[in-house]
């Protein structure tokens, strides 16, 4: 047997006392073997602090937005109907439909 195998089998042997001795129902014993999981509670409280900073605030482009799809509305339309009204008042009909 080579060292390392020697000493694999010392910490497999450790690891089984230390499993059997522990019964899963004992909070306090495998807390004390895995551990509290305090890393990960700090972890998710940081992360949770992080996204509760983040407030996008809200972008006043509404109005830039219809006013370029209006812009489009009139020549969408048929011509049949842009040549009985101004383009102007067909883009003011947009800007009435969408408020």
């Amino acid at each position: 047997m080579t060292k390392d195998t020697a000493q694999a089998k010392e910490d497999m042997a450790a690891a089984k006392d230390q499993a059997t001795k522990c019964p899963p129902t004992s909070k306090q014993c495998m807390s004390d073997l895995a551990g509290n999981g305090q890393e990960q509670k700090d972890g998710m409280a940081k992360t949770q602090q992080q996204l509760d900073n983040i407030h996008p605030a809200p972008e006043d482009n509404a109005s830039t937005v219809i006013s370029g799809t209006c812009d489009a509305f009139a020549a969408e339309l048929p011509a049949a109907l842009t040549a009985m009204v101004d383009a102007s008042e067909l883009t003011r009909v947009c800007e009435v439909m969408n408020p």
